[in-house]
């Protein structure tokens, strides 16, 4: 029986170096491009509570996630506590 080894077994590929070139080459040379980048924003017209939300909602999200931990966990003790008396 003859088992043939090239030796590329245990080895990683190489990591690309070379520039990609072509028609879709400006996605991943966007840094070397001599062409300027236009950024495009919309303004958005919000009430004051649309506002404050959509300035707090992480905060709000999180703050309502631990409260719910919280309550969870004292229903969990007050429950464990009935069933030992």
């Amino acid at each position: 029986m003859v088992l043939l080894y090239n030796g590329n077994m245990s080895r990683r590929p190489k990591k690309r170096t070379k520039k990609y070139s072509g028609e879709d080459a400006k996605q991943f040379n966007q840094s070397t491009s001599s062409e300027p980048v236009v950024h495009k924003y919309t303004a958005v017209d919000r009430g004051k509570f649309g506002q404050w939300w959509f300035e707090k909602k992480k905060l709000v999200r999180g703050i309502a996630i631990a409260v719910g931990v919280i309550v969870l966990v004292i229903w969990l003790i007050v429950e464990l506590v009935r069933l030992v008396t």
